[in-house]
């Protein structure tokens, strides 16, 4: 059973994976669709809208990781909301078809695609970034950040390289 101090970070890293994956698939849609303005415009809304709702967050209620990954859920959340009518719908929809029908008819094939792949993509994700959940937990969220720091610098070179 979980102790009452981890349900407030689970719900928080919870939300925050929710409004990863939806900000993922629409991004997806997009980048399938060779939308590059409005893809462009989703990642650079998002890449501001994280840290700025984080730290506003962390700065009105206290510096730690919950506000920020908080922060971080609703930042895209709230650019997901603001765009959901041009990334479903797109600039062409009459063209393309793409409307509420469209979208109706075609959500029991995407379900039965898409539905075996989570547990993929939750071991993906717990690949990825579990371990800095891990060492946050047994030493502290300080030498989390070191790792991810460090991490994430060490994997730049490679990154650039792909």
């Amino acid at each position: 059973m979980l102790g009452r101090g981890l349900l407030l970070p689970l719900a928080a890293v919870g939300a925050f994976v929710a409004a990863d994956a939806w900000r993922l698939f629409e991004q997806g849609f997009l980048n399938g669709e060779r939308r590059q303005r409005d893809y462009t415009l989703r990642a650079g809304l998002d890449a501001w809208a994280r840290p700025l709702a984080g730290a506003a967050l962390a700065a009105a209620l206290v510096p730690a990781a919950l506000p920020v990954i908080t922060g971080f859920a609703a930042g895209s959340a709230a650019v997901s909301l603001l765009l959901r009518g041009r990334v479903v719908r797109g600039e062409g929809s009459g063209e393309r078809g793409a409307g509420e029908g469209w979208m109706l008819e075609r959500r029991g094939a995407f379900l039965r695609y898409a539905l075996p792949l989570i547990p993929l993509a939750a071991m993906n994700w717990v690949m990825s970034l579990g371990d800095r959940y891990l060492l946050a937990a047994f030493w502290s969220t300080g030498a989390a950040g070191v790792y991810a720091a460090a991490y994430g610098l060490g994997s730049q070179p490679f990154i650039a390289v792909r």
